[in-house]
Order: C-alpha cells, then structure tokens, then sequence
C-alpha cells in the first residue's frame, strides 16, 4: 500500500514518461511541410527530457516529505530519465524498422535532464515554497474535528485518499470567510 501512494504521487512524470515513450516509438508523420531546420531532433529530443524532470521536480517539491530529501531524489531522477533516453534509444535501434538510434540524441537527452533539474532547483522550489508560506497564512484551521475518530473508522479504511485531505477541505477550497478571496488548495502542498 506504501508503494502506491509513493508511485501516486508521481502520475504526472508516469504520464509524460509515456509519451515520451510513445513518441519515441512511433511512426509520426507530420501533415505540416516542416521547414528543414538543422538539429531539429536534438531540440526535441533536448525538450522532452527536460520537461519530463521538470515535472518530476514538481512532483517532488509538492509533497512536503519528499522534499525533505531532495538532493537524492532529484539525482536519482536525473539517473532515471538518463536510463529512460538510452533505453529509448535502444529500442529505436532494435525494435523498431523506421527510427534509428543516436548517441547525440542520448547526448541531448541527458543534457535536457540536467537542464530540468535547474529548472526544478531554481524555479519550481521557490515557487513551490512560495505558494505553501502564502497558503499557510491565507488558510489557518476553521473547523475542528475529532481525528481520532476519524483514524478509527472503517472508511478511513476503504477509502484513504477521501480522508487525505484536511476536515475542512471544502471550506478552504471555496471562499476564506476572513480574506473573502477565493482559496485553491492542493491536498499534497
């Protein structure tokens, strides 16, 4: 149960993880007269790997116990889309009739990683930390309920991820009766 909802908290970087594999893996025709431009591979290939850390970066930077350990698990995310490019590259070679593997598309992949994790580093975490301060003061507890009951119930149980959130969910998710702003918060920041 505790790998799941370590692994749920990273479906975004899953998704892009697959499409990237989908597109890697592809026949894409592109219905557009695409001017030629020189390098244009290395761009996208450059592209997509620095989106994908850069959503792992957000994912891990969202959820407070993950961030605590950040310096490892952002390398260990760089190693991990580095894997992904060359296994991608592997597969274009071995598996495929119409893509050819190439050690600057590895090359370009790895360079994107590192450039997602300056992305994550010095963009998305103060941001990240910018919004939680902001939306500690905007949502101080309204209501206050008894937890312990909670805990013990047999919902709580079965369904895990309604009790995720604060008792008082609703009420910051809809208007703050002290700052009459209207208030998004995110269960995970």
């Amino acid at each position: 149960m505790k790998v799941i909802r370590f692994l749920s908290r990273f479906i975004p970087t899953m998704l892009v993880g697959i499409t990237i594999l989908y597109l890697s893996l592809s026949h894409v025709t592109s219905p557009y007269n695409v001017p030629n431009i020189q390098n244009l591979d290395k761009i996208v290939h450059f592209t997509m790997y620095m989106g994908l850390v850069s959503v792992f970066c957000f994912d891990v930077y969202r959820s407070s116990w993950l961030s605590r350990y950040d310096g490892s698990i952002l390398l260990s995310g760089w190693i991990l889309a580095v894997l992904w490019g060359g296994l991608m590259e592997l597969f274009q070679k071995y598996f495929t009739e119409y893509r050819t593997a190439d050690w600057f598309d590895f090359l370009a992949n790895t360079v994107g990683a590192f450039a997602g994790i300056l992305i994550g580093v010095f963009i998305i975490r103060p941001l990240i930390r910018r919004y939680k301060k902001t939306n500690k003061r905007q949502n101080a507890p309204i209501l206050k309920t008894n937890t312990q009951s909670l805990s013990q119930s047999p919902l709580k149980q079965n369904f895990p991820i309604i009790f995720k959130m604060s008792p008082n969910w609703f009420l910051q998710n809809t208007f703050s009766k002290r700052t009459k702003k209207r208030v998004f918060l995110f269960p995970d920041l």
